[in-house]
């Protein structure tokens, strides 16, 4: 590993530790970890694909099959008013 992940890396450790000390809520610790990834110079193109796919594979896996479909469409009526928001549409 480069040595300049190194302080971003120890950085994260530190939050999700600290997380889990807290409240351990798998909730509390992913956005803890996402907030990291976001401000770090991780790829935003691969971030973003990676939170597609989890947001897919969580509807796939854990969401009831009779509300799969209508979650699924929530979850693309969020991100295009989450979108709007940011003027991006």
């Amino acid at each position: 590993m480069p040595e300049d992940f190194a302080p971003q890396l120890d950085a994260l450790i530190r939050e999700v530790e600290k997380a889990a000390s807290e409240a351990p809520d798998p909730i509390a610790i992913l956005v803890c970890v996402l907030r990291l990834t976001i401000q770090s110079d991780a790829d935003p193109y691969l971030v973003g694909g990676a939170l597609i796919e989890g947001l897919a594979s969580t509807v796939a896996q854990r969401i009831p099959p009779r509300r799969q479909r209508e979650t699924a469409e929530g979850i693309l009526r969020l991100l295009h008013a989450r979108l709007e928001t940011y003027g991006f549409i």
